[in-house]
C-alpha cells in the first residue's frame, strides 16, 4: 500500500485494515524514509515498510515473508487485493480487469 492514496490517507487505511482483518499483511510503500514515519506505521499495525525506490525482487521477498508470518497459505505467484491482482511471475498488475501500464509501475523501481 502506498501512503499517498487519493481520499483516505494511507495511515488511516492501514489502521482500518488492521482493525477489520488483523491477520491480513500490510506492507507500506513510500518515498518517506524518516524513522518517525516508519515507526508510526509499524506501531499502527503495518507488517513491513519499504522505501522507494525499491527492487521488485525485494518487494516480492517481503510479500512472501509477510504471508508466511501471517500463517496464510500463498496462492502461488498471484495475489489479489480487492480489484487489484498482482502476478509476480509475469510482473503484471491488473486493476479492475485492466492491465496497469508498466510506465506507471516504474515509479517504484
Amino acid at each position: 500500500m502506498d501512503l499517498r492514496l487519493p481520499g483516505l490517507g494511507g495511515q488511516d487505511v492501514c489502521r482500518e485494515v488492521k482493525q477489520e482483518a488483523p491477520t491480513v499483511p500490510v506492507i507500506i510503500l513510500s518515498a518517506k524514509s524518516e524513522v518517525t514515519d516508519k515507526v508510526l506505521l509499524l506501531e499502527i499495525g503495518a507488517d513491513d515498510y519499504v522505501t522507494k525506490p525499491f527492487s521488485p525482487r525485494e518487494l516480492l521477498a517481503r510479500v512472501r515473508a509477510a504471508v508466511r508470518r501471517s500463517g496464510r497459505a500463498p496462492a502461488g505467484e498471484t495475489f489479489s487485493f480487492g480489484d487489484v491482482t498482482v502476478n509476480f511471475t509475469k510482473m503484471e498488475v491488473m486493476r479492475g480487469g485492466q492491465l496497469v501500464a508498466r510506465s506507471r509501475l516504474r515509479n517504484f523501481e
